[in-house]
């Protein structure tokens, strides 16, 4: 299987994220990019987004006992 380059251009970047912001979900953003579900998941990762916010995030941390910063 011959893998197409799908290079992130500040385009791609940030229609990514207003896609992210109004809530679409990972599966929608990787068809209309024609992309992997975790490709997509891995760019936002990278991009610091995340659908959690910082209270919840914190809630869980200190659950785990993980720092967050």
């Amino acid at each position: 299987m011959k893998q197409i380059p799908h290079n992130w251009t500040p385009e791609r970047v940030a229609e990514l994220t207003r896609l992210f912001n109004e809530g679409v979900s990972f599966s929608d953003i990787a068809a209309q990019f024609a992309l992997t579900r975790n490709a997509v998941l891995g760019k936002c990762n990278r991009l610091g987004l995340s659908r959690e916010s910082l209270p919840q995030r914190r809630a869980r941390a200190a659950k785990t006992g993980h720092l967050i910063r």
